[in-house]
């Protein structure tokens, strides 16, 4: 870019091997000097820093990796799948490592719960509609349901 901006300007002629890379780095790095010397800038070179720190570690990072379920699945199974049977009584270590959890654990079944009921008034309350539909007359207790 300061090459193209040389020769657009048709300034003198510089030697063939001239270091433009040199030129650059020395004017990069007197600007981070002054940069760093005024207190307003202070914050915008170290931003700029941060900001090139952070680039730095996701490339180190590489590319994130989708969680493996399956493998850590794998691995809670090897490490807690079996009962530790030892500190119990010395008698038990023969049996380490071989007492599966899935052997000794019954998987649970779970179904929702029904709402609380009052039985006895739903109770009398069925034997209401009951009668009243068989047409048979209800005793005077039943009849306030």
């Amino acid at each position: 870019m300061l090459r193209g901006t040389w020769a657009e300007l048709r300034l003198i002629e510089l030697p063939g091997d001239f270091d433009w890379a040199k030129v650059a780095r020395t004017y990069r790095e007197s600007i981070k000097r002054l940069m760093l010397a005024d207190p307003d800038l202070r914050p915008v070179i170290e931003a700029m820093a941060s900001l090139r720190t952070s680039a730095a570690v996701e490339r180190l990072a590489g590319p994130a990796r989708a969680f493996d379920f399956a493998r850590y699945a794998a691995a809670l199974k090897a490490a807690h799948g079996y009962l530790i049977l030892g500190p119990l009584d010395p008698d038990w270590t023969q049996y380490e490592g071989r007492v599966r959890l899935e052997s000794v654990y019954v998987p649970q079944s779970v179904k929702q719960a029904l709402p609380p009921r009052d039985l006895t008034r739903d109770y009398l309350r069925s034997l209401k509609e009951e009668s009243l539909g068989a047409g048979l007359r209800c005793a005077p207790s039943l009849q306030k349901l």
